[in-house]
């Protein structure tokens, strides 16, 4: 196929077959093929790609989603809510998911009592690992249920569901928690 430049004033209704086009100006085109497919992104759907980092696997994580941008929000705070522990201290109010992992020995935690803001809100205290420890959590406050003033978490997998209410926390679930 041969090189050459060429200038024009008009190219309509002219095909030029190449196997590149090096231009340091501008292209005009109402319609763009790839490999005989119509791209059909504007020039602004295609900027809107520009910076992106994500891999082709990261957008097709996306790939059916039906959420609205308020449901991924509340997913997101649902993801800030959570809360490692790992040795002894306060659980804090605003967490709704706590993960218990803890080396060897005994624990002594304290959950504090939820504030005004947290009312309503649930929280959910899980054993995560099975290492042979006890963690014992000092409920502040606890009313209803099963109300007790200690949950004892000894195995994996064991949970405690609480919901705040004013100034105090009502058991909701317990597995394989003992509560005293």
């Amino acid at each position: 196929m041969a090189k050459g430049k060429f200038k024009s004033e008009s190219w309509a209704g002219m095909e030029i077959e190449c196997a590149e086009i090096t231009t340091t100006g501008t292209i005009n085109a109402a319609d763009l093929e790839i490999n005989s497919v119509a791209v059909t992104a504007t020039a602004a759907d295609l900027n809107i790609l520009d910076g992106v980092t994500a891999t082709a696997a990261d957008l097709n994580i996306l790939d059916g989603v039906t959420a609205t941008p308020a449901e991924i929000n509340v997913a997101a705070d649902v993801s800030a809510g959570k809360q490692a522990f790992t040795a002894t201290g306060t659980i804090g109010a605003s967490k709704q998911y706590v993960s218990l992992s803890v080396a060897d020995g005994t624990y002594a935690v304290i959950l504090s009592v939820p504030t005004a803001d947290e009312v309503g809100k649930t929280k959910t205290i899980e054993m995560i690992d099975d290492t042979g420890t006890s963690v014992t959590i000092t409920l502040t406050n606890v009313v209803g249920g099963s109300a007790a003033t200690t949950a004892t978490f000894d195995a994996a997998g064991e949970t405690l569901t609480l919901v705040a209410t004013s100034l105090k926390w009502v058991v909701l679930d317990e597995h394989g928690v003992t509560l005293a």
